[in-house]
């Protein structure tokens, strides 16, 4: 069958089964219902560990491909999760103990570590179609050596993808640090945008990112954009209970009321916040009573402000969750120098477009552009 414009293709998530194979057939139904894809709202999140698997066969390129015939745009790709922050990179190629340029160990299943190269990301950088925008996260885990590890992937990084890579992530749902034994009891708000103050002025203090910065003021030469960051990375959205239970402080609006966009130099760099809607895959008592609109706090005055909400293929979509569409509790978009509430809450992507179309209008009244990551 033919692609319309229409045709809302999602088959990009478990990709990975199909690595073995060199030919993939499949079979689309003629009669399947169709929703209008929204060209700055759909984006692909790939498992560091995971993204050799998607190198063994040309599906997920094919795809991908595809959906950006269909949208006019590709679907930016965000490699991050659980592993980022389990993530070292060797200096020297290719890694002394496998002869390759990546290893999960001690597989990628059960990884404890994944260990790359920086050939690693020559391996993709031109996998997915041209003009793809690709989102790295960061390891922040690992402060064994003032992020030495981190700033050293940054810079590899854009060394393989070039322009491809227009921002970074600094640790997968930080939230879950304590949780997970890589932070004390101390780990909140403030000492969050205390360290991501000291990485990004690491990274934006780099040689490689100088010359970038100084390529887009110069008036003679090629310009190239310096990657920005993507900030927050929260694993709960804000209202919804804890799941574990260590300080939870963390929500977009303490952020930015925290000062992590007050200095200038922090300003300029933060293009986007992103918060996961996974834990809202369910609808108990404890969540139903903290889902509600509260008050507009202060925020950063960004030109043209991105939330990125993830993980939305797991949220159920609820019918009495339904009712809270318009003006939910979920994450924030900014109007001027003022954050009001907007509803996230029940969105199942490509599963009903009167919520799809009630998050892209509202996002763009605000002056702000929402990207939906699957």
């Amino acid at each position: 069958m033919t692609l319309s414009r229409g045709l809302l293709t999602t088959a990009v998530a478990g990709l990975a089964v199909a690595q073995n194979k060199s030919t993939v057939s499949i079979s689309v139904p003629s009669n399947i219902s169709t929703r209008v894809l929204a060209p700055d709202v759909y984006g692909y999140s790939i498992e560091p560990v995971w993204l050799d698997s998607y190198l063994n066969t040309s599906l997920a390129s094919t795809l991908l491909g595809n959906i950006a015939n269909v949208v006019g745009k590709a679907a930016p790709i965000r490699v991050g999760g659980n592993t980022a922050d389990q993530t070292y990179l060797y200096p020297s190629s290719p890694l002394p103990l496998t002869g390759t340029e990546s290893a999960a160990i001690p597989d990628p299943l059960n990884a404890k570590s994944f260990n790359i190269t920086p050939r690693w990301f020559d391996t993709w950088a031109t996998y997915f179609p041209a003009g793809t925008d690709l989102i790295f996260t960061l390891n922040l885990k690992d402060n064994s050596s003032s992020w030495a590890n981190a700033v050293a992937e940054a810079e590899a990084a854009h060394a393989g993808l070039g322009d491809s890579l227009v921002a970074f992530e600094l640790g997968n749902e930080i939230d879950h640090f304590i949780n997970k034994g890589w932070r004390d009891a101390s780990w909140g708000v403030q000492t969050y945008i205390e360290q991501f103050q000291n990485l990004t002025g690491q990274i934006t203090g780099s040689d490689w990112y100088q010359a970038l910065a100084a390529s887009k003021n110069s008036t003679h030469g090629e310009t190239k954009k310096a990657p920005t960051f993507q900030a927050a990375v929260f694993a709960d959205p804000p209202l919804v209970p804890d799941q574990q239970d260590e300080i939870d402080d963390f929500s977009i609006a303490n952020l930015t009321a925290g000062g992590i966009a007050s200095r200038p130099e922090d300003k300029s760099i933060i293009s986007s916040y992103a918060v996961h809607l996974y834990p809202q895959s369910t609808c108990d008592t404890p969540r139903w009573y903290r889902l509600r609109p509260r008050d507009p706090v202060d925020g950063p005055r960004l030109p043209r402000p991105r939330i990125l909400v993830v993980e939305t293929r797991q949220v159920r979509l609820q019918p009495r969750l339904l009712r809270l569409v318009e003006l939910g509790p979920a994450e924030v978009l900014w109007e001027g120098p003022r954050v009001g509430p907007f509803c996230l809450v029940g969105i199942g992507l490509g599963h009903d477009s009167r919520l799809l179309s009630a998050l892209y209008s509202k996002a763009h009244l605000l002056g702000a552009s929402v990207m939906v990551l699957t």
